[in-house]
C-alpha cells in the first residue's frame, strides 16, 4: 500500500478551474432549456426569471470570490494562485482529493459534483423535448 499518495499534504482541497467552468456550464444549460422549452404565456416566466437570478448568483458569487482572492494574492506576491492554475486537468484527475471526512480520487470527486448538474441539465432537455413533441401531436 502506498501510503504517501493518502497523505493529507499529497490531497488537493481545491478544485481544478475546468471542473468550476463545467458545472457553470451545466447551470447555464439548465436555464436556457428551461426559457427554450418550457417559456410561454402564464406564471411561468415569473418562476423562470426566479430560477434564472438564482443560477446567476450562484455562478457569480464564487466567481466574485475567486476573483477576489487572485487580485489579493497577485498584490501580497503569492504563487499558490499560479501554480494551482498551472495544473492539467488531467494531472488533477489523476490525483487525491480531500473532503470533510477522508480523500479519494479526483476524477470520483469530480463524477459527483457534475453528475447531479448534468442529471438536471440532461433531464430538462429530454422533459422539454418529450412535451413540445407531446403539444405538437396533440394539436395536429
Amino acid at each position: 500500500m502506498n501510503t504517501h499518495a493518502d497523505s493529507p499534504q499529497d490531497a488537493s482541497n481545491h478544485l481544478h478551474p475546468r471542473i468550476h467552468m463545467a458545472a457553470a456550464g451545466l447551470l447555464v444549460w439548465f436555464v436556457i432549456a428551461a426559457w427554450l422549452l418550457f417559456g410561454g404565456a402564464g406564471y411561468i416566466e415569473l418562476a423562470l426569471t426566479m430560477v434564472s437570478v438564482l443560477v446567476f448568483m450562484a455562478i457569480a458569487i464564487p466567481l466574485a470570490l475567486w476573483r477576489t482572492n487572485q487580485t489579493a494574492q497577485r498584490a501580497g506576491g503569492s504563487t499558490h494562485a499560479t501554480e494551482q492554475t498551472s495544473e492539467t486537468l488531467d494531472k488533477w484527475l489523476r490525483g487525491r482529493f480531500a473532503t470533510w471526512t477522508n480523500q479519494e480520487r479526483a476524477s470520483t470527486a469530480a463524477i459527483e459534483i457534475l453528475l447531479p448538474l448534468a442529471a438536471v441539465a440532461f433531464g430538462i432537455t429530454a422533459l422539454g423535448v418529450v412535451f413540445d413533441w407531446a403539444r405538437a401531436g396533440a394539436g395536429g
